[in-house]
């Protein structure tokens, strides 16, 4: 029978490049915040186009490249400075669903 749910949060500090976060399972939702500036909020959700995400600073923007993408057991984040911004803190938190 399948887990009607897990979440998780955690952090990671960017490196500027890219990287994986592992989980252990695909996120439904995924929020990522910087809490080193504490000026940037960046959303993922099940369904988007991979290397996409929904930032918001002062305005809503998308990130077209090198932003998220989902996998099996985590999600990667690209180099845009919204997801990944070096030696910048990032808090995330993590939905599964069915």
């Amino acid at each position: 029978m399948p887990k009607p749910f897990e979440s998780v949060s955690g952090s990671f500090t960017g490196n500027g490049t890219s990287q994986t976060v592992s989980l252990g399972f695909k996120p439904k939702l995924l929020v990522l915040f910087n809490i080193t500036d504490g000026t940037q909020l960046t959303f993922y959700l099940d369904g988007m186009s991979d290397d996409k995400a929904i930032s918001m600073v002062s305005l809503i923007s998308h990130i077209a490249a090198n932003g998220i993408t989902l996998s099996a057991t985590g999600f990667d984040v690209g180099s845009d400075n919204s997801v990944n911004q070096n030696l910048k803190v990032f808090k995330y938190y993590a939905i599964s669903g069915n």
